[in-house]
């Protein structure tokens, strides 16, 4: 791995298209002082009042720390420290966020090309890519 990418941001939509990502990263990485950080954001829903989204909130919240837990495994053959976080609120916000509190030196996620008809409304990931102050590299 380049010297000047020593904490890497990952974050995850426990989609199959997620392991390109885990998988390039895994590649990446050699050095013992690296550091690894998978992210999941949950985008709240309906009123945070309602009994039932609390409890479905919950439960995703459960579910996403397990995936997380699931997805660190993939580096467990490195000598490296590997961060598991989930977060609540806006995907974009709370990952551009989490890059910025943690001084981010690299985020590595997964996009999809863009058709001509969705030129009006970037992805998430073009949206990290633009607005993200370090270097991101978008897998397709």
């Amino acid at each position: 791995m380049p010297g000047r990418f020593k904490h890497i941001l990952v974050p995850l939509d426990f989609s199959d298209k997620n392991d390109v990502a885990l998988e390039t990263v895994h590649e990446l990485v050699s050095s013992s002082t690296s550091v690894i950080s998978l992210l999941h954001v949950i985008e709240p829903i309906g009123s945070s009042d309602d009994a039932e989204v609390q409890k479905f909130t919950l439960q995703l919240q459960e579910h996403a720390e397990k995936e997380l837990l699931k997805r660190a495994q993939m580096f467990s053959d490195l000598d490296i420290t590997i961060t598991c976080e989930n977060r609540s609120g806006n995907r974009v916000n709370e990952t551009l966020a989490f890059a910025k509190d943690n001084e981010i030196d690299l985020i590595v996620l997964n996009s999809h090309q863009i058709k001509d008809s969705e030129t009006s409304s970037a992805s998430i990931s073009y949206q990290i890519a633009i607005l993200a102050s370090c270097p991101v590299l978008l897998l397709k």
